[in-house]
């Protein structure tokens, strides 16, 4: 979904992508979050905050190539490791780069 002159844009409430990047403005968000608190809060989303947490699985599912069918039926199953954590953060930030360095 493309925004246009009608929609209000803000970072974090739409889920907007750009260019040839396969992520939304949320799911880059969601890995800001995740890289600012050094991983740390998946756990805690975990515990305190089940729809963060499920979006940081549906995010996971996205970059290994698991399509909507997958994560559906694997959501409960699937543990988190660091490892996933860190590939998940350098598969999108590659798109971050690109944002943040518009002149």
């Amino acid at each position: 979904m493309e925004p246009t002159k009608e929609t209000e844009f803000s970072w974090g409430s739409n889920q907007y992508t750009w260019s040839n990047n396969p992520y939304t403005w949320g799911d880059c968000q969601l890995i800001i979050n995740i890289v600012k608190s050094g991983g740390g809060i998946v756990e805690e989303w975990k515990i305190k905050d089940e729809k963060k947490y499920k979006q940081v699985i549906k995010l996971w599912c996205k970059v290994k190539g698991y399509d909507e069918t997958y994560y559906q039926k694997e959501k409960k199953n699937i543990k988190l490791s660091t490892h996933d954590i860190n590939f998940m953060v350098a598969e999108v930030s590659k798109y971050l780069v690109s944002i943040f360095n518009v002149k």
